[in-house]
């Protein structure tokens, strides 16, 4: 990590880390639809679960988003479930 400008005891290592795991743990949930109601957590996906339903999907640098009726908007690794 060093060659990267980062110490072992660096805050954004840990976060980087913290925000790596939140993305492989939620790889195999399903892409939502417009109109789903799915639970997500903010905060880059540290924080608490809300629900919310899907209004509209679209893409930011390649990265689906998705806007939620709550005012919201989320990347698909911060959605832990859709309900159905």
């Amino acid at each position: 990590m060093k060659r990267y400008g980062m110490t072992a005891s660096s805050d954004h290592a840990a976060d980087l880390c913290d925000a790596l795991t939140v993305v492989l743990s939620h790889s195999t949930t399903p892409d939502p639809q417009v109109g789903d109601s799915v639970l997500y957590r903010g905060s880059w996906g540290k924080g608490p679960q809300t629900q919310a339903t899907v209004t509209n999907i679209d893409t930011n640098k390649g990265r689906p988003v998705v806007d939620l009726d709550d005012g919201h908007w989320a990347y698909l690794y911060q959605i832990d479930e859709v309900l159905k």
